[in-house]
């Protein structure tokens, strides 16, 4: 590679190239070379690699740097015009104090690239590994409600939770997620449920604000949006794990908060699945009408 530097054919932010090297070589610097905008929209983010020494690299992007973004006149000094003007010598100059300008960000813009790429390497490490105990741990404050999952739901979860801030409200979105950790088959939908509260308070005219702390007549609705998850085809046997206190209704609860608004209430169904055995009159003796034989 050498001096000349390394260019890649496909587009690849620089935070991954750099995050890729520092994974695979052991006490290894990446630094950035911002060389502005001018190029990006027909070219890649990453110029040009170069290795500057063994564990030394310098990553040159078309980016804008501090030098791109703040005023041209903090940086050059327009002289005076002569009569015969110099452009050559006024060009090598506009370049010279250009360089200087980018020199002096460098460490700054640096600095700033080390943080991306360590939160690369850090969204990296979340999701190659199929169970991540410190992002779990960073959903599930109560280590009681962290057990109750199995390990396939560990791993799953290790995906779903990272993408709650895109999928917040999402009822699709949650309906596939619950389908996944629990496999079944599992709905979703929201609604506004109305209420009406009692209000014992008269005021009389002049004393109260209509609308503020005083109504018109004695009754005030209120609308509640309400997210429902309903449970389908379940077994008799099996219905008891989505009962309140349990842990699959637990589970459930806590997991839907970081994907619905906050002060949204839930409500969870079960819907049980039709039954398979069927009993004849006459074949199984006796049979009696509610008691041991129902008609469906």
């Amino acid at each position: 590679m050498g001096k000349s530097g390394l260019s890649i054919d496909f587009d690849l932010r620089a935070e991954v190239i750099a995050g890729l090297v520092k994974s695979k070589v052991k006490n290894t610097s990446v630094f950035v070379k911002k060389l502005g905008i001018f190029k990006r929209n027909y070219s890649r983010d990453v110029e040009e690699i170069q290795k500057e020494t063994e564990n030394q690299f310098v990553i040159k992007v078309n980016r804008e740097s501090f030098y791109d973004m703040l005023p041209e006149d903090l940086f050059h000094f327009e002289e005076p015009q002569k009569k015969e003007l110099d452009f050559p010598a006024k060009t090598k100059k506009r370049r010279e104090q250009e360089n200087n300008a980018r020199k002096f960000f460098a460490p700054f813009e640096n600095q700033f690239f080390e943080i991306q790429t360590n939160l690369e390497l850090i969204e990296r490490q979340t999701f190659e590994s199929a169970i991540n105990e410190d992002l779990m741990h960073t959903f599930f404050e109560k280590q009681e409600v962290f057990e109750m999952l199995s390990p396939i739901q560990k791993a799953k979860l290790n995906f779903f939770f990272p993408l709650a801030h895109k999928f917040r409200g999402k009822v699709d979105f949650i309906e596939f997620m619950f389908c996944s950790i629990f496999q079944r088959d599992i709905t979703c939908s929201t609604k506004r449920k109305q209420t009406n509260a009692y209000c014992d308070f008269h005021a009389y005219v002049g004393e109260s604000i209509l609308g503020v702390d005083s109504i018109v007549e004695d009754y005030l609705t209120e609308s509640t949006e309400v997210c429902q998850i309903t449970i389908n085809n379940l077994k008799h046997d099996e219905v008891l794990q989505f009962m309140p206190e349990e842990i699959n209704h637990s589970l459930i609860i806590h997991i839907l908060r970081f994907f619905i608004v906050e002060q949204m209430e839930i409500e969870i169904f079960v819907n049980f699945a039709p039954l398979q055995d069927y009993t004849i009159l006459g074949i199984e003796d006796p049979s009696f009408i509610g008691y041991n034989t129902v008609l469906s």
